[in-house]
């Protein structure tokens, strides 16, 4: 059967990406997210279990039911993450000795890493309100059907 050939590659695979997120939240040059949605991708191929037991945890839970839920961040994800990588790319700016072509493409990755942070959809969090309903409250209508309704129509 293929898939017990490839549950221990996608397990292995889980792992790796697993201590990527775990060292991408300590440091700021390495982005924790994308590596968690890769974890997820591999846990949802090879353990449920486990698949499960990351959407629980306290850490990297909240952001990844969001992005599965919603295809969307948070808004204070984005702006945490897009000080994050500024600061980063600030200070190795001010404090690395590096030659100019180093410099430049640190300079032209941050501006792209920017640009991405920026692009995701936006979950607007509202105090009190899980992120699912904020969601659902700040979206556009999708069609004649969808259109908000005026109380006396």
């Amino acid at each position: 059967m293929p898939g017990d050939v490839t549950r221990p590659i996608y397990l292995g695979l889980a792992g790796v990406f697993f201590v990527l997120a775990i060292v991408g939240v300590f440091l700021p040059v390495l982005p924790a997210t994308p590596f968690v949605l890769l974890t997820s991708a591999c846990l949802v191929r090879s353990s449920p279990k486990l698949h499960g037991k990351l959407r629980a945890s306290k850490l990297f839970g909240p952001t990844l039911r969001d992005w599965e839920e919603h295809r969307a961040v948070r808004r204070e994800i984005k702006w945490v993450a897009a000080v994050t990588m500024l600061v980063a790319v600030g200070a190795t700016l001010a404090f690395a000795d590096h030659s100019v072509p180093v410099r430049i493409a640190t300079v032209v990755l941050a501006a792209i890493g920017l640009f991405v942070i920026l692009r995701l959809k936006t979950i607007e969090s509202v105090r009190g309100v899980a992120p699912s309903r904020a969601a659902q409250s700040t979206r556009e209508p999708r069609g004649p059907g969808d259109a908000p309704r005026s109380p006396g129509a």
